[in-house]
């Protein structure tokens, strides 16, 4: 199993995994929120929610990882979308999904566009597609299309503004490594001590990474600089238990002290709240169940 999380408009969506998927809706202090969305794949017999992300329209973007499938939903639970699952989809070429396990999700109506990662040692496991048009655009590992990304786990899209790059984190497992792209091209690669499981960018260029695997422990949250340089750990074994989702909420102007850091671990099973400074304020109240 395995647990995702998004933040989008003010709410965060949860989703974990046992046969059936569900994806639970939550304010920012734990408080269970519709909608809550239930699925499992007709032809497989169960689905998962390896990752997850909502759109300007706010409608909800899966990876569906144990059908090989991306799902997209209404607010309400409703499919409008289900992509991949094919024996194509099996294939290493431009368009095939493999196995979706991320997903993030810019922009509205007909214009939108999914930023999709895929499981497995593939040469297109990361692409850029329009599910409503099927155009569809890869980027390469280390900058070479040959080059195969080694288990990719998670993707992590920050959007700039005022004129500023878009950046692009794609955390691979096997490898221990995390991959940016700036502006759609490959910018550089951090080597890491364990597998990442997730990360996100700052605003400063500094990344948060969740290791799910750390000197055999049972992973680490850890602030790292704009070089990939380790600069604190923000939760250690004793705090977490194999990290697997991070969401983030920017301090506005209060710094890494008003920065929120939503921690997903245990399997989906417990989602906790962190400032950047390494500060824990406890773990949602509400469970969040699966069937």
């Amino acid at each position: 199993m395995h647990g995702s999380i998004a933040l989008s408009h003010g709410v965060l969506y949860i989703g974990r995994s046992h046969k059936a998927a569900a994806i639970q809706a939550f304010d920012l202090d734990g408080r269970p929120l519709q909608p809550r969305i239930e699925f499992e794949d007709a032809v497989r017999g169960r689905s998962s929610v390896a990752g997850l992300d909502v759109d300007a329209d706010r409608r909800v973007w899966v990876a569906d990882d144990a059908a090989a499938k991306l799902r997209g939903f209404t607010l309400f639970g409703r499919s409008i979308a289900e992509l991949g699952g094919g024996r194509e989809d099996r294939l290493d070429v431009r368009g095939a999904l493999g196995v979706p396990v991320a997903v993030r999700a810019r922009g509205s109506d007909d214009e939108l566009v999914l930023l999709v990662a895929s499981g497995g040692r593939r040469r297109y496991a990361l692409q850029f597609l329009r599910p409503f048009d099927a155009g569809m655009r890869a980027l390469p590992s280390l900058g070479d299309i040959e080059e195969p990304f080694d288990d990719l786990a998670d993707v992590h899209w920050a959007h700039g503004r005022d004129g500023e790059p878009d950046y692009v984190l794609a955390c691979e497992r096997r490898a221990q490594r995390l991959q940016i792209y700036r502006d759609g091209r490959f910018h550089y690669a951090v080597s890491l001590r364990g597998r990442p499981e997730a990360a996100v960018r700052l605003a400063d260029g500094r990344f948060v990474v969740a290791l799910g695997d750390l000197d055999g422990a049972r992973g680490a949250v850890v602030l790292l600089g704009t070089d990939g340089r380790p600069l604190r750990t923000i939760a250690d074994a004793s705090e977490v238990d194999h990290p697997s989702g991070l969401a983030l909420l920017d301090g506005d102007g209060e710094g890494d002290r008003g920065t929120r850091l939503w921690i997903v671990d245990r399997e989906g099973a417990r989602v906790q709240l962190f400032t950047l400074d390494g500060r824990g304020w406890g773990e949602f109240p509400s469970a969040i169940a699966a069937r």
